[in-house]
């Protein structure tokens, strides 16, 4: 798997806890021969306020059947397709 581009990177309060929030979104590509599973979680290693948080994460189709939470979701219109 590897990034193409990002695109877009957002600095917004969380929506709960309302702290200071910085996210990046990125455009990834798959191999079509990679072992890349449908879910997997994410602990957070970095020294923010979200260290030790674990996500849980998955591959969804495009289009959405259903928005992403928070807004996550707003930057898909600038894939390429």
């Amino acid at each position: 798997m590897r990034v193409l581009r990002p695109l877009a990177e957002e600095r917004t309060p969380h929506p709960i806890r309302r702290f200071p929030r910085h996210t990046t979104f990125f455009e990834r590509e798959v191999d079509g021969d990679a072992d890349v599973p449908d879910a997997w979680d994410h602990r957070v290693t970095g020294a923010g306020r979200d260290h030790g948080m674990t996500f849980h994460c998955r591959f969804e189709p495009l289009p959405l059947s259903f928005p992403l939470a928070d807004g996550q979701d707003a930057w898909l219109g600038r894939l390429d397709r």
